[in-house]
């Protein structure tokens, strides 16, 4: 069934419910909630604590979503501080050796 087929099935309950039911009023009222949800693709939010369990869902989500960036994020800042370090080492390791060669080289001229 088509979201259009299922939309005038509720606007037929609607009208045959009338304003004398329980149910015709309050289905009049939540009519274009129903139709702007269906076409944004969610599920149609009749009851408030449909809605507290909708976003407490996402919410769940949004946090687990940003936990998870944030250790990936933390992992990659680390590896790349971890490689800054090594390259720092290696290049104070071949300045050290540039001196030091460097000074033998003096000191064999001085000879």
């Amino acid at each position: 069934m088509t979201k259009k087929q299922e939309l005038s099935v509720l606007d037929k309950a609607i009208a045959e419910l009338g304003k004398d039911s329980y149910l015709g009023p309050w289905l009049a009222s939540v009519r274009a909630n129903v139709d702007a949800d269906m076409r944004s693709d969610f599920v149609p939010m009749l009851l408030p604590r449909d809605a507290e369990q909708m976003v407490a869902e996402i919410l769940k989500a949004a946090k687990d979503e940003a936990a998870s960036r944030l250790l990936g994020a933390s992992m990659r800042a680390k590896a790349t501080i971890d490689k800054a370090n090594d390259d720092a080492a290696a290049v104070r390791a071949r300045v050290v050796r540039t001196l030091t060669q460097a000074a033998e080289a003096v000191a064999e001229g001085w000879r």
